[in-house]
């Protein structure tokens, strides 16, 4: 089985964003040092006002963010993640909740795209699309843990995985998670349709 956690993701966000802003500043108060006693020095002493709201902005960012996350976990594993047509991609998806929530809505969907290098640019255009509803307006209470298990089909007539410098066919997952008062929740993995 192959995990991946849906919320791991906006939290390499929330840090990374700390971490640049610290660079920043860091980066910043080398340069107030070099120019230190200049006639431009007086600008690197209006420039600390922005980059300490900066800094200030992305570690509150974090601090309430990282508070406020309705779940301990929320992890989909992906049984295979190679079928041949007729075959079908098995997902598993477990999560915890640290807070009373409300589910909206839960979805996966197995999507086949064409993507084509045209004189124009890149025209994408979408072959196949299945998407199965896990479940809706779910309620849940603080430490509520929920599986869902769902199987996406393949067609027997579905174009194998295919790149190159002119196009590709890729079949992607999208997993949704849409909550009450918090941005979607969404992860894509690409999968690949070869002969068995």
């Amino acid at each position: 089985m192959i995990w991946t956690s849906l919320i791991a993701q906006g939290k390499r966000q929330l840090w990374m964003s700390l971490l640049v802003a610290t660079l920043m500043a860091v980066v910043f108060y080398h340069f107030a040092r070099f120019y230190q006693g200049s006639p431009s020095s007086w600008l690197f002493t209006i420039g600390w006002v922005p980059i300490s709201l900066n800094w200030l902005r992305a570690g509150l960012n974090l601090l309430y963010r990282l508070d406020r996350q309705p779940f301990k976990n929320i992890d989909v594993g992906l049984a295979s993640d190679q079928v041949a047509p007729g075959g079908a991609f098995s997902i598993e998806l477990h999560f915890e909740t640290r807070r009373a929530t409300t589910i909206r809505r839960i979805s996966a969907e197995l999507r086949c795209t064409r993507q084509k290098s045209t004189e124009r640019g890149r025209q994408r255009s979408v072959l196949d699309s299945d998407e199965r509803i896990l479940d809706e307006n779910l309620e849940l209470a603080i430490g509520a843990k929920k599986e869902y298990r769902v199987s996406l089909p393949v067609p027997r007539d579905a174009p194998f995985s295919y790149r190159s410098m002119e196009g590709k066919i890729s079949w992607t997952l999208h997993v949704t998670v849409d909550l009450e008062g918090w941005e979607e929740l969404r992860d894509e993995l690409e999968v690949a349709v070869a002969p068995g």
